[in-house]
Parts: structure tokens; sequence; C-alpha cells
């Protein structure tokens, strides 16, 4: 079935033919799951799937027209999705794939080939962005010396994103390595006791779904629960039926170390920037309501005022 297919994708010469083969794999990879056969032969199906989707988005890259580029020359027809019938979501998935080396490609293949685990272009993506991050949180990131009297931490939480046809690079993989929970609460791995001094303020960055795990978390790391702040976003997404434009910091303390300012407001506002991207309001609050030194775990970017540790920055 696999050479069959895979010739009939060699000899695809347009995107029509390819998205047949890739709904034919489709339904048949659902079938096979119906039917409760083998992971091995569901597999197989999605193989051939993302194989079609893998072409599909190189032709997709010469056959679309780039908003960017301005009006196509007078006479000309440059293709656009609409006249495809692909959605921005699709073409963004599909190109993805296609800027996935194909060496990358195959050992994923391999990798799952004597395993129960399912073949996914999510999957795809998670094992091509680690093979990127050779140096991430597989490894425990060097802690630094020294107490902090002020800890900031946005821990890796273990999430999947979510396709929208508004916003298609939702969909696309987690652009950094996630952890598991446990390893999180683990102190070889994340050495939140080690660099909390007798007297401690900390922040803990927390999703919906992680908020239970993030009390918990706080309270084996020796830290008081007190409040949760808000960061209310300038949009959301609707997954199942509330609006998510809401992400959230529990504060807690640790021995007796009284705030700096008072009367801050536990709520602010500040547009996205992107995935994972923590707004500057933020950190302006944490500055004024909680001496130094401070330390921000996990960071994406140095801030001022703040010592910085994770696998994202020069530790």
């Amino acid at each position: 079935m696999l050479d069959r297919a895979y010739l009939a994708i060699e000899k695809a010469q347009s995107l029509d033919q390819l998205k047949e083969i890739r709904d034919q794999a489709e339904a048949a990879r659902h079938y096979v799951k119906a039917a409760k056969l083998t992971t091995a032969m569901a597999n197989r199906c999605a193989e051939i799937r993302i194989r079609a989707e893998r072409k599909a988005g190189e032709m997709l890259r010469s056959t679309i027209r780039d908003p960017l580029q301005g009006r196509p020359e007078k006479g000309s027809h440059i293709a656009t999705l609409s006249d495809l019938d692909i959605s921005k979501t699709q073409s963004s998935r599909w190109q993805k794939i296609a800027n996935i080396p194909e060496g990358v490609i195959e050992q994923y293949f391999a990798e799952l080939e004597n395993e129960e685990r399912e073949l996914t272009a999510v999957g795809l993506a998670q094992f091509a962005a680690r093979q990127n991050k050779p140096d991430g949180v597989d490894n425990p990131i060097r802690a630094r010396d020294g107490k902090y009297s002020c800890i900031v931490i946005d821990p890796p939480w273990d999430i999947k994103k979510i396709e929208r046809e508004v916003h298609p690079d939702q969909g696309k993989f987690l652009d950094y390595p996630t952890m598991p929970l446990d390893r999180i609460a683990d102190e070889n791995w994340v050495p939140v006791r080690t660099h909390a001094a007798d007297d401690c303020h900390l922040y803990l960055w927390v999703t919906q779904k992680y908020l239970p795990a993030g009390l918990q978390l706080m309270e084996q790391w020796g830290f008081r629960y007190q409040c949760l702040m808000t960061w209310r976003k300038n949009f959301g997404m609707t997954p199942f039926s509330w609006m998510y434009d809401t992400e959230h910091v529990i504060f807690g303390r640790k021995g007796n170390l009284p705030l700096t300012q008072l009367g801050l407001r536990l709520s602010f506002e500040a547009p996205v920037q992107g995935h994972s991207v923590k707004p500057e309001v933020f950190y302006e609050r944490v500055r004024a309501a909680s001496p130094g030194p401070r330390i921000d775990m996990f960071a994406r970017t140095e801030r001022e005022g703040f010592q910085v540790w994770g696998n994202e920055v020069s530790n």
C-alpha cells in the first residue's frame, strides 16, 4: 500500500490530486481506528496523508500569490487559496510540514514504526522541534548561585495549540520544548526551593488547565497562596465553550516579606505579542511590589531588574 501511495504522490501534478490522495488516506485511517485494527495500520495511513500534505505544501509555495508582493502583472493570474479551495489553516500547516527536512521526517516515521504511539502531524512537528533544540529542557538547566527575594516562573506546561481559521499559526507546533508535570515539580529540574530566600515572593504563571496543579506546586515549594493576578488579553479563543481571553499568575509568600508598594491592581490589560510572551506591564508591577534580588525562571528574554534562568537565554 505504501509503495503505491508513494508512487501516486510522486506522480501527482496538481494540488487536487494530492488532496484526493490525502483525503483517501485520512478516510482509511478513520476506518482503521473505528474497526479497532492495529496502530501500525493507522500510522501507515497517517504517513501517506503527511507525505501528500508535504508535497502539497511544496507546491503551494510556488502556486499561491503572496499578498506582500502586490498585484500580479497585467494579464497574468496567480492562484489564491480561494481559487484552490484550501483554507489558511491547511496552507499554513502543509507548508510548515514542507519545511521539515526529509531526514527528520524519516527519523520520526522510523521511531514510531514498532511503537503503539499514534503518528500525527503535531507529533512530527514536535519531534522536529526537539531536533532543533538539542540543549532545551531535555536536560536540566544549570542553577544560578544565590537566593532571591522574588521569583517569577513561567513553567513550560505540557500543552498543545489549537488550530483556528482566524489565527492559522495558533495551530502550528509548539516553538519551545515542554515538561511533564512531574519534572516541573522535581527540584533537580526546576530548583525553586534552591533559589528561594527565607523571605520570598513567588509569581507563578498558570494556564486555566494547570491552575490546580499550580496551587499544589506552590505549596510543595514552601509558599502560601495569597491571591491571583489576571492578564486580560486583547483577543481570546473559544476551544470548547467559554472564550479564553485571560491568563493568570498565582502570587504567594514564603516567610514575612511585605509588599514594597500597596494598592496595586491584580488585573492588567496588554496585547498578545507572541506565544508565551509575557507583557511588560506585568514586570512593571512585580518591580513595584517585590524587592530584589529577583529571578525570572524560564525567561524568554532578559528584563531590567531580573536575573534570568532558562533554556532560551544565556545563563
